[in-house]
């Protein structure tokens, strides 16, 4: 039987294996959620003006099981080309960007660790480590803890700071009239 290193401050053989995947889909996982919920809020916003309808909306349709993240981004993608056009052409890759963090998020959630021979030969020579995809055959994608995140996490941040800009302008301004009897931070998302 091999010897299996515990010692979880050294990056190498199994243990910093599981480690550090483990901290790859937590990130990646982390990042999503918060992107996933601000197209909850996008979708919300849009068929529901009021603030108390929108909550209800988000808590009992998008916010859920009911709703997945890939339906999700269809609807964003449709909304956004029929009645933010402008925003479409600031981010022209956004739903192709959206879609590979969605196809991203989708395998460290639900594909298995590589922890064969090669899998941990090639994490500790090399860094980085496999995801096994299973679907007519066998096929492990490999990922690296620092190059692939920072890429992922690059595109959760612009997105999310696009997004988080479009739903700013959603705010009532100066000029809108606002019951001011019916503001309280519970109504807001």
């Amino acid at each position: 039987m091999e010897d299996i290193d515990y010692n979880l401050n050294t990056p190498i053989g199994i243990a910093g294996l599981q480690v550090t995947s483990y901290h790859y889909r937590g990130q990646i996982l982390g990042d999503t959620i918060y992107l996933e919920r601000l197209l909850d809020s996008v979708i919300a916003s849009h068929f529901c003006p009021e603030i108390d309808k929108q909550k209800e909306f988000y808590e009992l349709i998008i916010a859920n099981e009911r709703m997945s993240f890939s339906n999700k981004i269809q609807v964003f993608e449709y909304l956004f080309k029929k009645y933010h056009k402008d925003f479409v052409e600031k981010h022209p890759t956004i739903f192709a960007d959206i879609k590979n963090i969605n196809d991203e998020r989708n395998m460290v959630a639900h594909f298995l660790l590589d922890s064969s021979p090669e899998g941990i030969e090639r994490f500790n020579k090399e860094g980085v480590f496999g995801f096994v995809k299973f679907r007519n055959g066998k096929e492990t994608i490999w990922r690296n803890n620092t190059t692939d995140y920072v890429k992922f996490h690059k595109l959760h941040l612009k997105y999310i700071e696009a997004i988080q800009g479009f739903l700013i302008t959603l705010l009532p301004s100066e000029n809108t009239p606002v019951d001011k009897n019916n503001l309280s931070e519970e109504k807001l998302l």
